[in-house]
Order: C-alpha cells, then sequence, then structure tokens
C-alpha cells in the first residue's frame, strides 16, 4: 500500500483529517461533525452583509440613490449589494466603512469592537505600571 492511500485504491495522497474521517465512518458508521459557534463564524455572508449595510443606510435617514451616488457605484450594484447578490472591491469597502464610521468588521462579519472596553483595560494596565515604576 502507497503511503497517503487507502488500500492502494488511490494515487493521491489524502489529508490525516480526511483519512480520520473515513476511518471513522468505516468503522463506527458516523463521522464526526465541526462544532460551529455562531460567534467563531469567520465566514462571509453576502446576505448579512447587504443587511448591515440596508441598516446603516436607513440609520442616516438615506435612500439607496443617496447613497450609490455619495459611493460614486451604480443604484444597480447598490440593490445587488443590498439584497447579498453583489459584494464590492476592498476600496469600496473601506470607502463604506468610513463614510459610516464603522469598521470593515462589522461590515463584514458584523462583529463589533468593543473600543472603550479595550481602552479601559489598557488604561488600568498602564496605571498599575506607573504605580509599580514608582515604587522602584
Amino acid at each position: 500500500m502507497k503511503p497517503g492511500c487507502v488500500q492502494n485504491i488511490c494515487a493521491i495522497p489524502i489529508s490525516a483529517a480526511f483519512f480520520c474521517a473515513v476511518f471513522l465512518l468505516h468503522t463506527t458508521g458516523k463521522v464526526l461533525q465541526p462544532v460551529m459557534r455562531k460567534e467563531d463564524n469567520m465566514y462571509f455572508d453576502p446576505e448579512q452583509y447587504g443587511k448591515r449595510l440596508r441598516e446603516l443606510r436607513l440609520l442616516h435617514g438615506m435612500t439607496q440613490e443617496e447613497l450609490a451616488e455619495e459611493l460614486h457605484i451604480s443604484l444597480d450594484h447598490m440593490r445587488k449589494m443590498e439584497k447579498g447578490r453583489r459584494t464590492c472591491s476592498i476600496d469600496l469597502l473601506v470607502e463604506i466603512s468610513v463614510y459610516f464610521k464603522v469598521s470593515t468588521d462589522y461590515l463584514l462579519t458584523g462583529k463589533v469592537s468593543d473600543r472603550v472596553a479595550e481602552r479601559t483595560k489598557i488604561l488600568t494596565v498602564i496605571a498599575e505600571l506607573s504605580e509599580l515604576a514608582k515604587s522602584f
């Protein structure tokens, strides 16, 4: 048997994960499914992106036509982005992010960074280090 092949029936090396899945299926009849928590989802969902874009537009009291004009894109492009049928370039993503004062992470994944909490933690560490420095 060639290394990386199952019973010499293939000439293509297989990954260890695939081999383990095949072995589990063969011996137990079950395959372990990866656990994917919602907050761990790092995949881009165009429909969710479109919903966030629409929400931002509405929060700013804008029509699709007005936002398309501000972003220098066609109305058709704007409509398709909001429906999740079309994505945008990185340049346009950054432009949207700057325009609405949100992070690209928020636009792409919906994750919101709590900058106030992060800043508070950093300032606390700085204060503690300053106190330590004074004691020396």
